[in-house]
């Protein structure tokens, strides 16, 4: 007999008085937290920290053509991170709640009655199993479970703690690491730093870009390396 105590537990907890999810419910709701993410995901990858001003030669006027974040963006960044993390970690749990009622519901779909006998609740029936009780055809599914049967390997709470620190560190590295969309906007800051005009010559004209930071880049280089 396949042990039931080698299931994840996490999701069952007999003595908790309300009511869960459905499985339909749980998609949704992970849905619209998936939507979400990608429009916060979008703030953060979109992000440049230099104002572009284009002049054409011989002419005194500049046009800003590209506006960078500002600091007051920059203070509300690892909120913004941070929410990521959060929806991150609920749709990781949902996910894993959804599965894990697929496997309950396809091990008692193929329980033996052998197999639910051997069952804590069931150790009654067992006894008069044994003492030659006729067995019925079609046995019941049992209607609920107990804490014996059910122990959780870890809380809901230590577990949504689990996922919570998890998807945080994920959702930072996604954006720190080299590749990464703040990773990208910190290097493309220094080099506009380091070069911070640019010609283009087209033909007759001659048009000059001038990168300006739009904001302190001490305090983004300490902010970033507060990630």
């Amino acid at each position: 007999m396949q042990n039931f105590q080698k299931f994840d537990q996490y999701f069952v907890d007999p003595q908790r008085p309300e009511q869960g999810l459905t499985a339909t419910s749980a998609s949704f709701l992970a849905g619209l937290a998936s939507q979400e993410c990608k429009r916060l995901k979008k703030i953060v990858e979109g992000a440049t920290f230099y104002d572009i001003h284009l002049q054409i030669m011989l002419d005194d006027k500049s046009r800003l053509m590209h506006k960078g974040k500002d600091a007051t963006y920059l203070e509300g960044l690892p909120e913004v991170v941070r929410r990521i993390g959060e929806l991150t970690a609920f749709i990781a749990y949902t996910h894993e709640a959804i599965k894990e009622k697929e496997r309950r519901t396809e091990y008692v779909d193929g329980l033996m009655f052998e197999d639910w006998l051997e069952l804590p609740e069931n150790k009654e029936k067992k006894t008069f199993s044994e003492e030659k009780i006729e067995k019925p055809v079609a046995p019941q599914k049992a209607d609920a479970v107990d804490t014996d049967w059910a122990k959780a390997r870890l809380s809901v709470k230590e577990l949504t703690e689990y996922l919570m620190n998890e998807a945080h560190a994920a959702t930072i590295g996604e954006f720190v690491h080299p590749k990464g969309a703040l990773a990208i906007a910190k290097d493309a800051l220094a080099e506009k730093i380091v070069n911070p005009i640019q010609a283009n010559e087209d033909g007759t004209e001659t048009t000059i870009k001038a990168f300006v930071p739009s904001v302190d880049p001490d305090l983004f280089y300490r902010s970033y390396n507060r990630f």
